[in-house]
């Protein structure tokens, strides 16, 4: 008589696992590729979070802050400074992040004529952009570049980083565009 092969289970097994392995892989992919697509789309919807732009204040002073030429021939564009008691608005031309030597010396004017109001208070440095004008990440990491420039200008004039906030915000009126707001919190 012949004697019985005993079944090895193990080749199916094996097989079947692989399967259960590659077909979770696919989903896994499926997924990432749903994902990056709706990040994208979510992206190019602006967010609505209810916070307004300050009201308009009356400013009294302007200051030009000149744009780096890109070239020897090519002239600066310039863009205002405003300022009250309590704000100080700076306006940005097209793709300025930095502030000139002239404007950086109002800025340390106003800091000083208001060092009593300003003094152990916590200053806020909101920068505007507009995702319309150009692209959305782009308008955004523009408008942090000129917080960060100004909050530069802030550390040289004596203020602490701890007492420093920046908010980088859309801007829901035309005059915010391309601005950045110094205030007290």
């Amino acid at each position: 008589m012949a004697q019985a092969q005993e079944e090895n289970h193990w080749p199916g097994f094996v097989d079947a696992l692989s399967t259960i392995v590659m077909v979770v892989t696919f989903l896994l992919i499926i997924l990432a590729i749903a994902i990056f697509i709706m990040s994208l789309s979510i992206a190019k919807v602006p967010v609505q979070v209810g916070e307004q732009t300050p009201p308009n204040m009356p400013f009294k002073l302007e200051i030009e802050v000149a744009d780096k030429p890109i070239s020897d021939e090519a002239d600066p564009q310039l863009s205002t400074v405003r300022r009250t008691e309590n704000a100080l608005k700076l306006g940005f031309s097209s793709l300025t992040v930095e502030v000139d030597e002239q404007s950086k010396g109002m800025v340390a004017e106003y800091l000083a004529e208001n060092s009593a109001t300003l003094q152990d208070k916590s200053l806020s440095i909101s920068s505007y952009y507009d995702p319309n004008i150009t692209a959305y990440t782009k308008a955004k990491r523009l408008a942090y570049y000129r917080a960060m420039s100004i909050r530069n200008v802030l550390l040289d004039n004596g203020y602490e980083a701890p007492q420093i906030n920046i908010h980088v915000k859309e801007a829901h009126e035309q005059d915010y565009v391309n601005s950045v707001i110094v205030h007290t919190d």
